[in-house]
């Protein structure tokens, strides 16, 4: 990333200091943090942005970078220009449980190697270079660089053998510092907007430029709690969300959970297992959300209500919806108040309704969505804002899991559907529901199961067939 040279790399470089700073006083309403102070005065050196006091007693000094000149990355030499490895040192030395991070945009990955590896390290320093740092020239070379320019070693040649005392300084040097990768794009800052409309129930945005602008005024220097920003939001009528003490939640969700159960039609009364039910839930115990998928009439709404018994039986919070019957529309929060009449997104209720636990949103007939030219767009956004808040709460510790139920041709076919889930594959799992097997048919039919032709079974193994020729009376179910 490289910027011109003068006030406009000035200007850009202050922005994506704000932007931090705002992200950094958000935690700060959260109380994830104790402090922050802004341009601190007073410590080690110059060139500190921000000095944030951690829950855990840990002072932690930030430096901003919003570029390294022309490169697209940090290096040794970089680093060392710009005073970063003398300004860790002084601050890294000042007391045992400080901290020093640089946020930026760009990666140093020679120094990350070397700080992952060094949080991994037992109590042998001597092993730890021997074989998680000897391994390559490169990482012996780079890890030797770091010890010259903490003053641990007189140069940076590579050598063969380091002293116990010195390897121990610098695994604890590398465990204190962090390179903090934070872009300046607007995918960033609507992130954090996202982030603070999680929390808040007024206007996202508003609250988003109060907490950039906020040390403009003469607050350089000054150390900022948690109840001082809370003052100034309140005062701007900008409140949490709360839904601890709505009543009216766990009630509604059980309506919607019964007219979801109450629109499947089991064949002779009974839902017929299926395989994809327990790798669901296996996939939903492991923290993942699931896209199920399958030709139109292969079972997916059945292999959904066993799945719904599963949950039951265990305990697990879920609301389940046919999009088709209550179909979304503008945002995720109107679409709860709405067309559901929760009070508030469908995510933000499950997750109060589990109290931190896991929790299951069910959205059933994904595929109606492609045919209600209308609305589809509008409604196809709010399953996308429904899937990121799902994300954040789950970034937030807690564990909700979507479960998307759609035809496979339109998983196929819609690049909406697609972008659904496969631009977050690492957090979701695709399972098909095919068709019936041979031997769960004949469960339904009986006797006259193998009297029928290769076709006729083949028929019948479709559940939609199925469930039709269930409903025959006996004289027309033979061929």
């Amino acid at each position: 990333m490289s910027m011109e040279p003068g006030g406009r790399a000035d200007k850009f470089g202050n922005r994506y200091e704000y932007r931090w700073l705002a992200k950094q006083l958000f935690s700060l309403s959260r109380e994830k943090i104790l402090a922050v102070i802004h341009e601190p005065v007073g410590v080690p050196d110059d060139g500190i942005d921000l000095q944030i006091f951690r829950i855990d007693g840990a002072v932690e000094l930030q430096q901003c970078k919003s570029s390294n000149g022309s490169q697209d990355n940090w290096r040794f030499g970089n680093l060392n220009k710009n005073h970063i490895f003398s300004r860790a040192k002084k601050h890294l030395d000042a007391a045992a449980g400080n901290r020093y991070a640089l946020v930026s945009p760009l990666h140093c990955k020679a120094i990350e190697d070397l700080i992952d590896r060094a949080k991994n390290a037992d109590d042998n320093p001597q092993m730890f270079y021997r074989h998680q740092i000897s391994t390559t020239t490169e990482l012996k070379r780079n890890f030797c660089k770091f010890l010259h320019h903490m003053n641990l070693l007189p140069n940076d040649s590579v050598k063969d053998d380091i002293g116990d005392d010195i390897l121990c300084q610098g695994i604890n040097y590398l465990r204190r510092i962090e390179f903090i990768l934070f872009s300046d794009s607007d995918h960033e800052k609507q992130d954090l907007i996202d982030r603070i409309s999680d929390v808040y129930s007024s206007k996202p945005e508003e609250i988003y430029n109060l907490l950039y602008l906020y040390t403009t005024d003469d607050r350089f220097g000054h150390k900022i709690t948690a109840p001082e920003i809370n003052l100034l939001l309140a005062a701007k009528c900008a409140f949490k969300r709360d839904l601890s003490n709505d009543g009216s939640i766990g009630p509604r969700i059980n309506a919607l959970n019964d007219e979801f159960k109450k629109s499947f039609r089991p064949i002779q009364n009974e839902a017929i297992p299926r395989a994809q039910t327990e790798k669901v839930f296996e996939h939903i115990s492991s923290g993942y959300s699931v896209l199920l998928h399958g030709s139109a009439g292969s079972g997916k709404s059945g292999c959904i209500q066993e799945l719904i018994v599963r949950l039951e039986n265990e305990d697990i919070p879920y609301l389940a919806v046919k999009l088709d019957k209550r179909t979304p529309g503008i945002s995720a929060e109107k679409y709860g108040k709405d067309v559901l009449d929760l009070p508030a997104s469908p995510v933000y209720c499950l997750s109060q309704l589990s109290a931190g636990g896991k929790a299951v949103l069910i959205l059933d007939q994904l595929d109606a969505l492609r045919w209600t030219a209308r609305h589809s767009k509008t409604a196809i956004d709010v399953c996308w804002e429904l899937i990121n808040q799902a994300k954040r709460k789950n970034e937030d510790g807690q564990s909700v899991s979507i479960v998307l139920i759609c035809r496979t041709f339109d998983i196929e076919n819609d690049s909406d559907f697609k972008a659904l889930t496969e631009t977050e594959s690492s957090v979701w799992k695709k399972e098909e529901v095919s068709e019936l097997l041979s031997e769960d048919v004949k469960k339904v039919v009986g006797a006259l199961y193998d009297s029928f032709s290769a076709n006729f079974k083949k028929l019948l193994s479709n559940v939609n067939n199925l469930y039709i020729w269930s409903r025959l009376s006996d004289e027309y179910r033979t061929i």
